[in-house]
């Protein structure tokens, strides 16, 4: 879809309710030609958020006539709703292919870096979180993964480049993704996920590092060398020796 132009006038916290999709297209035209991607209603996904006894949570995504604008991103992944509901605010987006073909793409995509994260898990039991500020970046999502149900949760946004998470749960990673207005970060991925120094323990690091080649080599160097110097010193020994045997008495 592409993303917001900044400062775009769209239907997004600005209307009482969703408007003709054709209203804002002059400045809501996304890289591949559609429309009304940012705001009016949600776009239901496929994506699972969460799962309860209700059943399952939906991901959606463009933000809505009623959201705060930075809501109104391709990249804001904070918003999910129950897949048996029905919303006004929540909708589809229809998309027709002219005879059978994609629209060639009109622009090319900014893109932001993955922040690099560092987490520390401290003696009281919260967690810290501290990343690299990216640059362009307006603020910060913050998720928590799950090895156990391969579900991220959003925890938080902000503004800095640090946050202290009350309390961690078993076998929790984090990702922290950068958003803009102009550029796009998809880095939510369980291979991005950081865990607490000491969470996780390879198995490689429980057993002693193999020996140094080098080190090895040099050790037998000097174990030879000795043995030749011992052999030598036996032999003069032994042929001194047999010189004074051979003396007359």
């Amino acid at each position: 879809a592409g993303h917001m132009p900044k400062d775009a006038d769209f239907n997004c916290g600005v209307n009482d309710g969703p408007v003709s999709v054709e209203t804002y297209a002059s400045v809501t035209r996304g890289a591949h030609g559609a429309v009304d991607f940012w705001g009016n209603v949600w776009e239901w996904t496929d994506t699972v958020r969460t799962s309860s006894e209700e059943g399952d949570y939906l991901a959606v995504k463009g933000g809505s006539w009623k959201s705060p604008r930075t809501a109104c991103r391709t990249e804001y992944r904070g918003e999910e709703r129950n897949a048996t509901g029905a919303y006004n605010d929540v909708g589809f987006r229809v998309i027709r292919l002219l005879r059978g073909a994609e629209p060639v793409r009109k622009a090319s995509l900014a893109t932001l870096a993955a922040p690099q994260v560092k987490v520390f898990e401290k003696d009281s039991g919260e967690i810290e979180l501290f990343w690299d500020k990216v640059e362009n970046a307006v603020e910060y999502q913050i998720f928590a993964y799950s090895q156990e149900t391969g579900l991220f949760r959003m925890l938080d946004r902000t503004g800095e480049n640090s946050l202290l998470i009350p309390s961690s749960l078993e076998e929790l990673g984090y990702v922290v993704q950068a958003l803009s207005y102009t550029a796009f970060s998809d880095n939510v991925s369980p291979k991005n996920a950081v865990y607490p120094a000491g969470e996780e323990i390879s198995p490689v690091s429980e057993v002693s590092p193999a020996p140094d080649k080098n080190k090895l080599l040099n050790y037998g160097i000097l174990c030879l060398a000795a043995l030749l110097l011992l052999m030598i010193i036996v032999l003069l020994v032994w042929n001194h020796s047999r010189k004074n045997k051979e003396k007359p008495i």
